[in-house]
């Protein structure tokens, strides 16, 4: 520890880790926060209210593998647990730079339409203090005491009996039925590669560009409309990370494909779309993982990713997300 480190109190460590983290609440003012004090991290609670009744607590990477099942999840239990008195707060990681500007991750909050409370999650710290170490995780908190903690593919099913258990003791009498069924394919996150100047999967020839293309310390940039990336996917599920630059805020559409075959619907991610003239295709908004592919086996994973529109509307990449089936048992 420091000489500088030494000289912190606990009252002014706490208020410095406060003050860094207050301003990553949404739609709330701060809950609670992970306070990283002597080398151990602890949930601080920062409103009363979090020390009354239930709460839910999900905690997810923003462009991981997991998210879109975490997020459909997420809907289903507050449509049927919110109207019996649990709160939630959704947290999330951000591993990419647009997430450090509040106005975008205001829009994408407000895109998820949950209206709940939701918080960046910076470096990790409200989820080792509640002991959500991995992804997805879900904690429940009953009067302000952590009632329950997992996390891993399976965190949701097995929170839902704990949160049943937890209603129960309120109304002994309660009918409950489960909410959170498993289907298709469970999917964890295995690999990240960040796509921007001196990264390491364009240096080390993981990634191929083709045509013209900018560096900035962020992101990688074209509006030629011949441009392309080349790679072997490393895993079965594909999400790219990216974002339509238009003067006009337009979406923009690209376009994938294995070695020129377009894909079926059998291997459609949560954003795959089939354009006018049948290509494999998604269409970019504003920055955030768009899921394209999952299910590909070995020999579907030579990928291409195209930019016929990029003249018009450029396209900005931050990089690709990779994932692979989670065991359910």
């Amino acid at each position: 520890m420091s000489k500088r480190e030494r000289e912190y109190t606990p009252e002014e460590a706490y208020a410095l880790t406060l003050r860094e983290a207050t301003p990553h609440w949404y739609g709330s003012p701060p809950l609670v926060v992970g306070v990283d004090l002597h080398d151990r991290v602890y949930p601080q609670p920062l409103d009363a209210s979090i020390q009354k009744g239930i709460w839910v607590f999900f905690f997810v990477s923003a462009t991981g593998a997991e998210f879109p099942r975490v997020r459909e999840i997420y809907r289903l239990w507050l449509k049927r647990f919110r109207p019996l008195g649990v709160r939630f707060v959704f947290s999330f990681r951000a591993h990419y730079p647009f997430f450090g500007e509040r106005r975008v991750i205001e829009a994408w909050i407000s895109s998820l339409g949950f209206g709940t409370p939701a918080v960046c999650d910076v470096n990790g710290a409200l989820a080792r203090a509640f002991g959500a170490n991995g992804e997805p995780g879900v904690a429940i908190l009953t009067d302000g005491k952590i009632r329950f903690v997992d996390a891993g593919p399976q965190s949701t099913e097995t929170a839902e009996g704990e949160l049943h258990e937890a209603l129960r003791v309120q109304s002994p009498g309660l009918p409950l039925w489960p909410v959170t069924r498993e289907s298709g394919e469970l999917l964890h996150s295995t690999d990240r590669w960040p796509l921007r100047e001196n990264a390491k999967a364009i240096l080390g020839r993981q990634v191929e560009l083709v045509g013209r293309w900018e560096f900035d310390e962020n992101r990688i940039v074209t509006s030629d409309p011949k441009a392309e990336i080349h790679f072997t996917a490393p895993a079965s599920a594909v999400a790219i990370v990216a974002r339509s630059l238009s003067d006009a805020g337009d979406p923009t559409r690209i376009r994938f494909d294995a070695e020129g075959a377009s894909f079926s619907d059998t291997f459609a991610g949560g954003d795959f779309q089939v354009d006018d003239e049948g290509n494999s295709s998604l269409v970019l908004g504003g920055p955030r993982a768009y899921f394209a592919l999952k299910g590909l086996s070995p020999m579907l994973r030579k990928l291409r990713f195209r930019f016929p529109f990029a003249k018009v509307s450029p396209v900005g990449v931050y990089g690709f997300e990779f994932g692979d089936p989670a065991k359910s048992g």
